[in-house]
């Protein structure tokens, strides 16, 4: 029989699949109508949100899902204990034959025998998994050979004898769930589930008397093991948390004091951080080693997040997700979770002529090479030659750390509260013109106040804080052009050639790989993170990550500053957006590239950052 993958089940249907299974609930008496209501809604929403689709778009996934919703207990809210009564749920199929349904008294005693029959499922998940990785690990589905599988069950520490892994492994031929076999020419089996899979894989990991070395050694292994790592940690510390000790040993091994320099050791630091947060951060900090552990662990991770050789942009925002439950050390609780610099992540950009725009003979070339329509293109013609006085841009977007700080000393309410929510060295997000505005007023007073006090040390340093005492600088959004010369302008060209001008932040070629763009991550990454795609001034995420407001209401060009773009107390026009985000094409992050959009706009990719200059 050939196989065929069934289509995962949308959010339609899965509200749909929630209905009938209380539907059904009710007319075995279980609930009411109105539980059943009330209950149907509540399993559909938990299985859109909290997991997956993945796994709750797959029907037998799902059932066990609601089976789980059904029984009233807590929903889990960690991966290991979901996977873990998904298991339970799976193999008790086997464990509830009748008696005497199966001949063989050996192979039903195994069935019944639940710590047997899962360590048995462990080891063949392992093997698996490591079968999928010796195979390049490019396919959805990791096959196991009969001979592979045989060889294992028939081990001491598993059934121990050759007619039991045989009995096993006949009795699953035509069973479906947990694990089962595919016909062919040659007998294979396969978990079909690869989370579940990877989660017995990792409580395999975790359960071995040298799983220190085998998570390092995996570790040198690209991304592949990843999963199994991290939920074998998690097996620990929600299921069996009275083996603590083990996993403090396994952070301990993979993040020693020295700097990592491979792709193993950098991928170990990583995983070792992700289980720390895990664990529980103040956890650690009590015992004995905990403080000089935290400390190395801080250090390593900041170095994965700036200056990693070998890890993925993905595994480095992760390492940036890992920094900022570790109080991330760029930036300073105690001046507003700014940036620990002189001044205060504000870097000069000097005056200066600068190319702003697009030419317009350049269109059709820009199209073939990023895509995209020409009038996306037209709004950026023609391109002209602007003089800006001297300004500072903030280095990194607005995080949330900081915003939310705002909001709290200010007693500011932002439009909406989700703007409060994001992860704390993420930029912040779901703001509006308007909060942009008013965090840029707020942090223009306290910077005022801080210059009375401010020690001086450079001349550079003396400019600026002169600049914001006398009120001749402010804190605000940057201009239109303000933003685009901070973002593309580039080395002058030689002698005769004009200006320096960059498609994106660090060249002219598109590339991924240096910044959070095209789904490559999928959601918002911390600041900071894509350092080869830095700008000439050393400015982080002008490309990708959050789209970003300017002052500037949409006017067409030639950018003329006196022509009432910059008319602050106009509150309806709309104002440009510049960078794109992280769910943007290439077209949309180029340097030159515009959008617009209503003051009050907000979304899940639409943030800022601030400028020092001497606009008033």
């Amino acid at each position: 029989f050939a196989d065929y993958n069934i289509a995962l089940l949308d959010e339609e249907k899965i509200e749909k699949f929630a209905q009938e299974w209380y539907g059904v609930q009710r007319e075995l008496q279980k609930v009411n109508e109105e539980e059943a209501q009330e209950k149907a809604q509540d399993l559909a929403r938990r299985a859109v949100r909290e997991i997956p689709n993945e796994m709750s778009g797959n029907p037998m996934m799902l059932t066990c899902i609601a089976i789980i919703h059904k029984s009233g207990r807590v929903f889990p809210k960690h991966r290991a204990v979901l996977f873990n009564e998904i298991v339970d749920i799976l193999s008790s199929k086997w464990q509830e034959e009748k008696a005497g349904a199966i001949a063989d008294v050996e192979l039903a005693e195994v069935l019944k025998d639940k710590k047997l029959l899962r360590k048995a499922l462990e080891g063949l998940a392992y093997k698996t998994h490591r079968s999928n990785y010796e195979a390049g690990g490019n396919t959805e589905e990791a096959d196991l050979s009969y001979d592979k599988a045989y060889g294992l069950l028939r081990e001491p520490e598993y059934f121990g004898s050759g007619k039991l892994a045989g009995a096993f492994l006949d009795y699953i031929y035509q069973q479906s769930g947990l694990f089962h076999s595919h016909g062919g020419e040659q007998t294979t089996y396969r978990f079909p589930h690869r989370q579940i899979q990877e989660y017995l894989a990792g409580c395999y990991l975790i359960g071995q008397d040298n799983c220190e070395e085998l998570y390092k050694a995996h570790a040198a292994q690209g991304d592949f093991w990843s999963a199994s790592a991290l939920l074998g940690a998690e097996e620990i510390i929600y299921i069996q948390d009275k083996a603590e000790r083990i996993l403090l040993n396994i952070m301990y091994e993979l993040c020693p004091s020295q700097t990592p320099k491979t792709e193993g050791t950098e991928r170990a630091v990583l995983w070792a951080g992700q289980i720390a947060v895990q664990f529980g951060i103040d956890k650690i900090e009590q015992k004995a080693r905990g403080k000089d552990y935290l400390k190395d662990l801080t250090s390593h991770t900041l170095y994965l997040l700036e200056k990693s050789q070998f890890i993925s942009p993905r595994e480095r925002a992760e390492a940036g997700n890992t920094l900022s439950q570790l109080d991330d050390p760029r930036f300073d609780s105690e001046t507003w979770y700014l940036p620990k610099e002189s001044l205060f992540g504000f870097v000069r950009i000097p005056a200066g002529e600068f190319l702003m725009g697009t030419k317009q003979e350049d269109i059709k070339e820009l199209m073939e090479k990023f895509g995209g329509e020409e009038d996306f293109y037209k709004p950026e013609t023609p391109q002209h030659t602007l003089h800006l006085p001297d300004f500072y841009t903030s280095r990194y977007p607005v995080t949330a750390s900081q915003f939310r700080t705002f909001v709290e000393d200010s007693a500011y309410k932002p439009d909406d509260e989700d703007s409060l929510k994001g992860v704390l060295n993420h930029p912040v997000r779901y703001v509006t013109w308007y909060d942009a505005i008013a965090y840029c007023q707020w942090l223009n007073k306290r910077l005022q106040e801080k210059a009375k006090q401010v020690e001086v040390k450079h001349e550079a340093e003396e400019k600026f804080w002169k600049g914001i005492k006398s009120g001749e600088l402010i804190v605000t959004l940057p201009s239109e052009a303000e933003w685009e010369k901070s973002a593309s302008s580039a080395p002058p060209l030689s002698k005769g050639e004009g200006l320096g001008v960059r498609v994106f932040s660090w060249g002219n070629d598109f590339d991924k790989e240096k910044a959070n763009v095209a789904m490559n991550i999928g959601n918002t990454s911390p600041v900071g993170c894509f350092p080869n795609g830095k700008s000439f001034y050393d400015l982080q995420d002008t490309t990708g990550n959050v789209w970003e407001w300017t002052r500037s209401m949409y006017k067409p060009y030639k950018y003329n500053s006196k022509d009432g773009r910059e008319n602050m107390d106009d509150k309806d026009s709309p104002r440009v957006l510049r960078g794109g985000s992280f769910d943007d094409n290439d077209w949309f992050v180029r340097c030159a590239g515009r959008d617009w959009s209503s003051p009050n706009y907000r979304y899940y990719y639409v943030g800022f950052r601030a400028v020092v200059s001497h606009f008033s």
